[in-house]
């Protein structure tokens, strides 16, 4: 790697280009999933707000390699602040510049891993988000996938029944997800899914909530949500069925889920906000979801977190703004909302 004691310009794709590595991107907040060229560009120049805010912070990955050291690629997670407008700060954006460039003028290797040390910006993402990262750049890379990853493709093929999940390891489940244009894989979780114990559910529907996952997937992830006998099991659910090929399949679960008893537990409206935000443009569903909000199992606190979250969403603050402040909505919306508009002073 060459010289690095000044950025070759304030942006952070600038300091990479500089190092002489290639890069890819990747969105690790509400899911973990590459983020396309053009977005970020867009992003880093201050032309377009973060596509998926959370907690008003961009929350990204950065893998990154050498012509020499493909095999071995470097790891940069960090996150950035965003202004009212979920643009990029450009104040806070010079500082990770100016930490990591400061570290590569002191040695090169001090950035490689998946860490970075000494960086205020950097964080650790959960074991089951560092394991669907890995899961998928091995993919990116053309690498196989991990050691585990041949035992937990047998475990979901169901040839030895479902009570051996005590073995199972989170990156074999995850490299299964990333898989699943592999090995069968799709075909065998869609048919798994039905009869699967809670204990490796909830880690398969966290590794799901990343991957575009294919209809059979969508349809038996909905069809178990329908005899969901727990709201945590419920939005466990819902969290696989977040970003699947067939939106109409989410929805349609979406809508009967805020029908049903589990409506107003804070873990399905918490995986509303956090996983499924984009089923909220359906207004019909806006409406149901936003009166379980109002009269939820956590209160005032939650609604207004709530809110907060989900007006920094890029195409999402019209609307919302727009239902809250219909003249029809429910008594109990409306007061929820009186407190929301007090509490930000409007």
């Amino acid at each position: 790697m060459t010289d690095t004691t000044t950025p070759i310009d304030t942006s952070i794709g600038g300091l990479l280009n500089k190092i002489g590595v290639e890069a890819v991107w990747f969105e690790m907040g509400r899911r973990v999933q590459p983020l396309g060229r053009g977005e970020v560009l867009a992003f880093e120049a201050g032309q377009s707000p973060y596509p998926y805010p959370l907690l008003r912070k961009a929350w990204l990955g950065v893998l990154f390699w050498s012509p020499e050291s493909r095999a071995h690629p470097s790891v940069w997670f960090f996150k950035l602040s965003l202004d009212e407008q979920g643009l990029i700060d450009p104040a806070v954006r010079d500082d990770f510049i100016r930490h990591v460039a400061e570290q590569l003028s002191r040695a090169s290797d001090e950035v490689e891993g998946d860490s970075m040390p000494e960086n205020p910006h950097a964080f650790s993402p959960s074991q089951e988000r560092l394991a669907m990262f890995h899961a998928l750049a091995s993919k990116l890379l053309g690498n196989p996938g991990s050691r585990f990853y041949a035992n937990a493709r047998d475990y979901f093929s169901g040839e030895s029944g479902f009570d051996g999940w005590r073995f199972l390891g989170m990156q074999g489940i995850a490299d299964v997800v990333a898989r699943l244009d592999e090995d069968d894989n799709a075909a065998h979780l869609a048919a798994a899914i039905e009869n699967l114990p809670i204990e490796p559910l909830g880690p398969l529907c966290a590794c799901l909530e990343n991957q575009v996952t294919p209809v059979a997937i969508a349809r038996a992830l909905a069809a178990r949500l329908d005899t969901a006998s727990t709201a945590d099991e419920a939005a466990t659910l819902l969290r696989g069925l977040s970003l699947s090929v067939a939106p109409g399949v989410r929805d349609t679960a979406v809508r009967k889920l805020l029908a049903g008893p589990h409506a107003r537990q804070a873990e399905v409206l918490a995986a509303i906000v956090n996983r499924v935000w984009e089923s909220l443009f359906d207004e019909s569903i806006r409406v149901l979801f936003l009166d379980a909000l109002a009269d939820n199992s956590l209160g005032q606190e939650l609604f207004d977190e709530a809110m907060f979250d989900l007006s920094y969403l890029p195409g999402s603050r019209t609307s919302l703004l727009s239902s809250l402040r219909d003249p029809a909505r429910s008594e109990a919306l409306s007061e929820a909302v009186g407190r929301w508009f007090q509490r930000l002073g409007v």
